[in-house]
């Protein structure tokens, strides 16, 4: 065994590519990346009991490697190569983690000598320890050389923003934030919006979808037929129109992330109760009904199709195949249920909230496979939110009726586990429009003339 053992070994170091001095375009990052590895890999050996262990752990060196800048798997070097250690290129620039990171140290900082006295100059010494300390697990730096995810203590965070325009009435509010998503960094951001013309503002009671990486707005009762989007730090108005009126308290939609994207719109409302149409980004076309009133319901991707869910008038879950919709499994909050919302999971559904027209729901329903499960439960109830699904957690947006809060939830084998409210928008939205973000996507107010950075 042990002759076999090092003719492996040594067939392994024969066959290892070798970095030769000038032909790698990242050839600090793919030293630092091997090394690292290297390191992995020693330690798994150092802990092996038996001889087969080290053929395991020299398989995950190979892997490892492999995927280094200018290995195997990446040729060319941080072109094209998704190893996070070619996020450390020049992280100052184009690395938002470390950018992120480096702002809330030296945020850190600045509070900390904020409460020295003029006189204490152990008090300035100790935050400028402090402040090298947390800089230096910082992504890219030394206590986390490969970038995110750090095993430094630095908590790389996905970032949302949150955006609603009210109505009249005094329980609801105007709000544009960015949150992360363990909720310890909420600040305000400034997007341009065209004005309002009549009783609404320009946004309210719209609906939201991702389409072709840009997030589109429809309808809303200042205009229920108008297409607008984000562009940057603006809202604009395309001139685009769609078929029906569309209301986003009423009618759901959902983007097929088909060759060519579009957006699936079903109104659920009004005379035009059951008609659907989609837009691609230019035009918008009309499709097939659906086969009941889906009125406050919601819409989400199964299977890579759309899947709409229940409403005031049903519990019916219908699926969009190429002949039309096709009934699937009703949904057991009730006879009726409505005003929940809902977001696609790698394999399934999940619906949040809603009410059944006697009382409200704090369960998370599931959709797998053609069955509803109960996969857990919020903290608080929640009608007319928003919900966003990232990797292993996702977030909800409290809707009206005082059903404020923002709470996580997280996600594992197909159920919560644990859920905790991260934030509270301290009044009334119907479905607020959230997206993940850059953390310093639009910091910045800008008027006519200036823009001032807010901190």
């Amino acid at each position: 065994m042990l002759k076999i053992l090092i003719f492996f070994v040594s067939a392994f170091a024969a066959f290892r590519p070798v970095l030769r001095e000038g032909e790698c375009p990242d050839e600090d990052l793919a030293i630092l990346c091997d090394s690292h590895c290297y390191i992995d890999y020693a330690a798994c050996k150092d802990a092996c009991e038996e001889s087969g262990c080290e053929r395991i752990c020299l398989n995950a060196y190979a892997g490892c490697y492999s995927r280094c800048p200018c290995f195997e798997l990446c040729p060319n070097g941080c072109s094209d190569c998704d190893n996070s250690v070619c996020t450390c290129r020049s992280p100052e620039i184009d690395n938002i983690d470390h950018r992120q990171c480096i702002k809330e140290a030296n945020d850190h900082f600045t509070s900390c000598v904020g409460n020295c006295q003029y006189t204490e100059r152990a008090c300035y010494d100790q935050c400028y320890s402090l402040l090298v300390e947390e800089s230096d697990k910082c992504p890219c730096n030394s206590g986390c050389p490969l970038g995110c995810p750090c095993e430094s203590g630095y908590s790389c965070q996905k970032y949302i923003t949150a955006i609603c325009q009210r109505q009249s009435a005094s329980s609801y509010v105007d709000f544009s934030y960015m949150i992360s998503a363990n909720g310890h960094i909420q600040e305000n951001r400034y997007y341009s919006s065209p004005l309002s013309t009549g009783s609404y503002q320009f946004l309210y009671n719209s609906g939201f979808a991702i389409l072709n990486g840009q997030m589109f707005l429809y309808g809303g009762n200042q205009d229920p037929k108008k297409v607008a989007r984000i562009e940057e730090c603006a809202i604009e108005d395309t001139g685009k129109r769609l078929i029906n009126n569309f209301y986003g308290i009423e009618g759901s939609l959902v983007t097929l992330p088909e060759i060519v994207e579009e957006t699936i719109l079903c109104n659920s409302y009004s005379t035009t109760a059951l008609k659907c149409e989609s837009f691609n980004g230019e035009a918008t076309k009309a499709m097939s009904d659906v086969q009941v009133q889906h009125q406050q319901g919601c819409m989400s991707l199964y299977l890579g199709q759309a899947v709409i869910i229940a409403g005031y008038h049903s519990d019916s879950v219908e699926f969009l195949e190429f002949s039309g919709w096709q009934n699937l499994t009703e949904h057991p909050g009730g006879s009726t249920f409505y005003r929940h919302t809902c977001a696609s999971t790698d394999d399934g559904i999940l619906t949040v909230g809603g009410y059944s027209g006697s009382s409200f729901s704090k369960e998370v329903f599931y959709f797998k496979n053609d069955q509803w499960t109960v996969a857990g439960k919020m903290q608080n109830n929640y009608q007319f939110g928003s919900m966003i699904f990232l990797d292993s957690f996702f977030i909800v947006f409290g809707g009206n009726n005082n059903y404020n809060t923002v709470e996580r939830a997280e996600w594992q084998n197909e159920t919560v586990t644990s859920t905790s409210v991260i934030h509270d928008h301290g009044g009334d939205c119907l479905h607020p429009i959230v997206f993940e973000t850059r953390p310093d996507q639009c910091s910045e107010f800008c008027s006519q003339d200036f823009c001032y950075f807010l901190p």
